[in-house]
């Protein structure tokens, strides 16, 4: 009766363990999932903004291949008309059939055209004004014409012919500048310098129409309620909700439920946070209900716009409701198979009884104070002291039960912790192992650093090869990284492409800029996979405390920092936060307070 009153006390207590251990699971997978979503709405914009930034640099190579060949077209036009009339007409005859030739010859909508400048200074062909032809580059453009005169001059002299960028007024009236592209080469007949350019404004802002409209067509998530918005710095509204505007609209002064000025708070938060930053505010969802939303918002000063994303908080709660149910689900089936593992233990344990007797009293004890020690420990009972063979069996069989149990324990304890991927300590494991080496080297008084890995240009390998190719080269990353560290350096991934590394204690702060090397290093050699050679590039952030950042939150946030400025330096590098950087953020707040 005593045994059996022991499994029963020791079953209750379990079960009631295992919902206790439900209820703090659901409370932090709660937390884990809101997390989840805004790194899921950061990717997102980083990936729409690092695609806007490849077609801008896109741009700039068209145009510059347009005016190479235009300028082509035209050194092939004098060169013809100067070998057809060579020797039969007056080199003055020659020269003007040339500049007439190429004086109407105009392109892109009136914005380019032909221009000849003589090496000795003298416009040859202008026509915009036709009345600085013949006359001195000075004097009819001043300092900043004569200052252009002589880098093209300088490039024909060198090289013969190329490219060169400059600000220069529209040929329309107006005085302000604009970024100017123009190619120049030298004909060496006349000593003449041919050439012609386009603004850059003009030419990318249809291609940049083509993008937007593009991109307002996307949509993801739940419901198809995730898209894409984009607005200048001012207000100007490109797209949003799956619409496109082109900027004929300004929402400026746009207010939500609350009042908050939801435009005026996304402009502010991308002008002065480098990485960008989150929001949060009512907004129309596309089936025209009103709810509270958390939105993700970068910007990009090339453009002078902000690119946003956002997900609606009671979407967010409705997944995690389905999440808890699952999870619950699990549980309930979990404690129907403990109860019946108790009730056949019962049943066994009552057989026993009703043939042994008082006599196995002991044997009863042992059990019971086995099965305690099972509860609190996972301790299985010791066969050497249990007397009878059928006892022994039964202990080998609760045994068992007690080994399957501590394996399924430790792998739900192993799940929640690891990343399932590449079995790599996941954000949850990281953070509080960084958190602990923190307090260690605050009583130590030591410094360690944190490394922010971020693989560059990992959505290419997604996009062309598939995703399982990009999970085996994320497997094939992360067993490297494994392998580079040090013994006392722990390597987490937080998810997506990117990667943390916390260090050991370090002798010197420049004991993390080895660290960073050797880590920048396994990306050196390709990665086999699929029958294929990758390379591989990877950005990294460090940050080293204290100077980096006393706690978990800021040296994260600051190694991120860090790394977005290695990407913006060109990728395939590290860079190290410091203070120099810490004061660049803290004066670009500065200068944008009003």
């Amino acid at each position: 009766m005593a045994v059996t009153l022991t499994i029963g006390v020791v079953g209750f207590l379990w079960i009631e363990s295992e919902y206790e251990t439900l209820a703090r699971d659901n409370q932090r997978l709660a937390e884990e999932y809101h997390q989840e979503q805004k790194w899921l709405m950061r990717a997102e914009v980083l990936r729409v903004r690092d695609h806007l930034l490849r077609q801008k640099v896109s741009a700039e190579g068209e145009l510059e291949a347009q005016l190479q060949r235009r300028v082509s077209d035209a050194y092939e036009i004098a060169m013809g008309i100067y070998r057809q009339y060579r020797g039969q007409l007056a080199d003055g005859e020659i020269q003007q059939r040339i500049i007439d030739a190429l004086r109407y010859h105009r392109l892109s909508a009136e914005r380019s055209y032909y221009f000849i400048d003589s090496l000795d200074g003298v416009g040859v062909l202008y026509p915009p004004n036709p009345a600085t032809e013949g006359r001195p580059i000075v004097e009819s453009f001043g300092d900043d014409g004569l200052s252009l005169f002589d880098e093209m001059w300088r490039l024909v002299q060198q090289r013969g012919e190329g490219f060169i960028h400059y600000e220069w007024p529209r040929p329309d009236g107006g005085d302000r500048r604009h970024k100017k592209y123009s190619y120049v080469k030298l004909f060496e007949p006349y000593g003449w310098i041919i050439g012609s350019g386009d603004y850059l404004e003009s030419f990318e802002k249809k291609m940049r129409e083509k993008i937007f409209r593009d991109i307002a067509q996307v949509s993801y998530g739940a419901n198809n309620e995730g898209y894409f918005f984009i607005n200048s710095y001012q207000g100007d509204l490109y797209l949003t909700n799956g619409q496109y505007f082109g900027g004929s609209k300004n929402i400026w002064h746009v207010e939500d439920a609350r009042g908050e000025k939801v435009v005026q708070e996304n402009a502010r938060i991308a002008r002065t946070q480098l990485g960008g930053g989150y929001n949060r505010y009512f907004w129309n969802k596309l089936n025209g209900e009103t709810a509270e939303k958390i939105a993700f918002v970068i910007g990009m000063d090339e453009w002078q716009i902000f690119i946003g994303t956002g997900a609606y908080l009671d979407t967010i709660t409705e997944e995690i409701a389905r999440r808890d149910a699952a999870l619950q689900q699990r549980v309930h089936e979990r404690v129907r198979a403990a109860v019946a593992v108790l009730l056949l233990a019962f049943l066994l344990i009552g057989l026993l009884a009703y043939f042994i007797g008082r006599k196995l009293a002991g044997n009863f004890r042992l059990f019971q104070s086995s099965f305690d020690s099972a509860v609190d420990n996972g301790i299985c009972i010791d066969e050497h002291n249990v007397h009878f063979e059928e006892f022994k069996r039964l202990a080998r069989s609760a045994n068992g039960m007690i080994k399957r149990l501590n394996r399924q324990a430790e792998a739900l304890r192993h799940s929640a912790s690891h990343d399932a991927l590449t079995a790599l300590p996941n954000r949850v494991n990281g953070t509080g192992h960084l958190n602990a080496m923190l307090h260690r080297a605050a009583d130590k008084r030591s410094m360690l650093a944190v490394l922010f890995v971020d693989l560059d240009n990992f959505k290419e390998v997604n996009d062309t090869f598939g995703h399982a190719t990009g999970d085996h080269l994320l497997r094939e990353v992360a067993e490297r990284l494994r392998k580079v560290v040090r013994e006392e350096d722990q390597v987490v991934r937080l998810g997506g492409d990117e990667f943390i590394i916390t260090t050991g204690f370090l002798h010197r702060a420049h004991d993390a800029e080895v660290i960073a090397a050797k880590v920048q290093a396994v990306f050196a050699s390709p990665f086999r996979l699929a029958q294929r050679n990758f390379y591989v590039t990877a950005s990294i952030g460090v940050a080293v405390s204290p100077e980096g950042g006393r706690s978990a939150g800021a040296l994260l946030h600051n190694a991120d920092v860090a790394m977005y400025r290695a990407k913006s330096l060109g990728k395939n590098a590290y860079f190290v936060f410091d203070s120099t950087l810490a004061d660049d953020l803290s004066q670009q707040l500065e200068t944008t307070e009003p």
